[in-house]
Order: structure tokens, then sequence, then C-alpha cells
């Protein structure tokens, strides 16, 4: 019995995964990968990892979605990159609600959300620009935010909304704790007001259909880089389909979605990218 993996059974689940998400999975990371599936060994009765391997080739979707949720990575924290969440709260989500009307709906999707922080980070934007009457006869209750991931677990988590003190404290500035969370069991839980305005689902970005809602912002941030080129196009391409006219796509710090779309007007403000797609009726050209 052969209590680490071999190459030639990490080349196969990598492959599997990539079959089955899209995620590639750094060849190089042998230890990363035994330590993420040594927990599947016991949850599928295995002697070893020639006996998983065997189990994935046969396919399933108990296997699918343990393989999938061990090796996802859910690093998230609370206003993950500061510039992104200013320029969201204080020109694109005002621009939005402008540009959609005070009283219509505003739908937003964040794909890949992992754990919740970032849906639920957008969602109490929302709730502050209601409170201070930034934009008058505005409701937060208008806001509906989508929030998708592949993985099983951080859906749970995230549907939630518990979070101990040290992931609470990752970003979440303390008037945001006091006014947004509440204590339970020694923990910090996000507050029913926050999220009323979220809905979670499970979604792979590999799905042919992404459904048919029409978004006015998707947040696919960080999550581009795990996937091959084409993979990316087809991902982008999908993310303008799903968009209204004039709405906004935002990504990674380190993702340059204009590399894999030219679908997209990029616009630079205050050190950050974020794609609008063009409305033909605003007199912008279309990409």
């Amino acid at each position: 019995m052969n209590h680490h993996i071999q190459p030639s059974q990490a080349r196969v689940i990598r492959e599997l995964v990539e079959n089955w998400s899209g995620i590639i999975l750094d060849e190089n990371d042998v230890h990363f990968l035994e330590f993420r599936l040594r927990p599947l060994l016991k949850k599928f009765d295995c002697e070893d990892y020639s006996d998983l391997v065997e189990i994935a080739r046969r396919g399933g979707t108990a296997i699918r979605t343990a393989l999938v949720d061990a090796v996802t990575t859910n690093e998230t924290s609370w206003f993950r990159d500061v510039n992104v969440y200013r320029e969201l709260r204080e020109e694109i989500l005002p621009g939005l609600i402008a540009m959609r009307g005070v009283g219509a709906p505003l739908d937003i999707w964040s794909a890949a959300c992992s754990t919740g922080q970032e849906p639920y980070t957008v969602a109490m934007l929302c709730r502050e620009i209601e409170r201070l009457h930034e934009i008058p006869g505005f409701h937060a209750t208008n806001v509906r935010i989508l929030a998708t991931d592949i993985c099983q677990e951080a859906l749970a988590a995230a549907r939630k909304g518990v979070y101990d003190s040290i992931a609470i404290k990752r970003g979440l500035p303390p008037e945001y704790i006091e006014r947004y969370t509440e204590p339970r069991d020694g923990k910090s839980a996000v507050t029913r007001a926050v999220k009323d305005l979220v809905r979670f689902d499970q979604m792979s970005l590999m799905d042919r259909h992404y459904g048919t809602e029409q978004m006015d912002l998707i947040l696919l941030r960080n999550v581009l880089i795990y996937f091959n080129d084409q993979t990316k196009r087809d991902i982008l391409d999908k993310a303008h389909r799903r968009l209204r006219p004039g709405g906004i796509l935002l990504v990674g710090g380190a993702e340059n979605a204009a590399r894999y779309s030219n679908r997209f007007e990029a616009v630079f403000a205050n050190g950050m990218t974020y794609y609008r797609k063009a409305d033909p009726f605003s007199g912008r050209a279309s990409a």
C-alpha cells in the first residue's frame, strides 16, 4: 500500500478535474494535490491513491463533486482589493442604479463566490447607499444578487453566513461588523438585511448555459487565472451575453479580459480596470 500519490496518478486526477470543471492544477505541485485528496481516501474507502484514481475514472456525481471541492482554492476575504470596492461604492453602483432607474431591479452576479464574502460585501455596500440616502428613492431591496460557485462545501458555508473571528476580521471594517453582523454562538452572523439580498446556487463556469437572467454587474474576480485560454474566452463570451447593455464586468487585478475578448469597453479608474458592455443606443462604438 502506497500512501503517496504517484506522478501518473496525479496526472490522471488533474486531467479529470480539468475535464469536469475547467480548472487547471499546477502539474508541479504534487504535494498540494496529495494533501487535498488525502481525506477522500477514507471517504471513499480507498486503501491508497490507486483506488481513488480508479473510482474517479468510473466517474459519478459523488466523486466528481468531492474531487472538485477538494482541489478548489477558496481564498477570499471581505473588501478584497480596496480600490475595487471603493470604485463600486462611489461610482459603479450609483451609475448602474441611475442607468436602470431608481425603482427598477438591479441584478448582480457574483461568480465563484466561494464562502460568500464577496456577495455579502456588495450587499453591504447597497445597504450603505440606502442608509445614507445618497440616491433619493433607492431601496436596497431592489437589488438581487446571484452568488454561484462550483464547490458545494463553500456554498454551504456561504448560505449559513456565519464566520469565526479570524474570517470576519479579514478586511471587514469595524463599523460594518457592528452594523451588518450579529453575535451567534461565539461567531459573527451576517444580518438578515444583508442575507435577504443574496441567493446562492451551484454552478460551474464550464456549464453550457448560465441561464437567461440579464445582469447589470458581473463579478468574475480572481477566477480566470485557473482556466486555459480557450476556456477564458468561452467564459467571457457567456458573461457578455448575460450582461445588459451598459452593464459592468469586474475581473481580478491580475486578470486582463481584453486579452481574451474584444467585446467589452475597458474603463480605467482609480488604479483599476473594469469592463463595460457597450450600449448600442448610447453612441459608444460596440466592440
